[in-house]
């Protein structure tokens, strides 16, 4: 029986941040995607996501080797203001959440993973918010999944695990972890429905 419903973040319930556009437009100034996207190449994200730098930290790090000429702040605005909702994913979540124990489980720099859910003020439909950054592990690696399975204080045949990414997936699969992939919200209604979750 399921009892706990894990949801990736980004490319789940909110658009992957800073990907894929021409042009950023920020205070009357018009920033080149390719320079503001370069964030995620960075080698110092991947630390990032681990929990080993801060927020400021790594932003300040991006800003000395590109040409935009931002302060901190200012970065930050261009990220937070680029953040958009996955049409119906709130939605599902207020239907979910008052009969399942919902919890996030985000490849993340804590403060970009708060940045998101507070943007889209979701924190409270979850129970449990896992991110990368806390336990100094990375999807997919197995100590992730353990790990978090010890925080929810849950079998992995008692979740279901949703990601967008199928190595993710795979990994989860393999502790026994249940998983749908996924591509868009109303393909996730009807998969729900094949592991007996009902929505009103």
């Amino acid at each position: 029986m399921i009892k706990w419903i894990l949801f990736d973040l980004g490319n789940v319930i909110v658009k992957h941040v800073l990907e894929g556009k021409k042009d950023y437009a920020y205070n009357g100034r018009i920033l080149p995607g390719p320079e503001i996207e370069s964030v995620y190449s960075l080698a110092e994200f991947k630390k990032f996501s681990m929990g080993e730098l801060t927020e400021s930290e790594f932003v300040q790090k991006f800003l000395e080797t590109s040409n935009l000429k931002l302060s901190i702040s200012e970065f930050l605005e261009v990220y937070t203001q680029d953040i958009t909702p996955i049409r119906g994913m709130k939605e599902l979540l207020e239907d979910l959440s008052p009969k399942y124990s919902l919890a996030i489980l985000t490849n993340e720099g804590k403060e970009w993973a708060d940045r998101k859910i507070d943007h889209q003020k979701i924190r409270h439909l979850f129970k449990k918010i896992i991110i990368s950054a806390d336990l100094h592990e990375l999807k997919s690696s197995q100590k992730f999944y353990l790990k978090s399975l010890n925080m929810l204080d849950a079998k992995p045949e008692e979740c279901l695990f949703i990601d967008d990414r199928e190595k993710n997936c795979r990994a989860a699969e393999i502790l026994g972890i249940n998983t749908i992939p996924f591509f868009d919200s109303g393909r996730l209604k009807k998969e729900l429905a094949s592991f007996s979750i009902t929505l009103d």
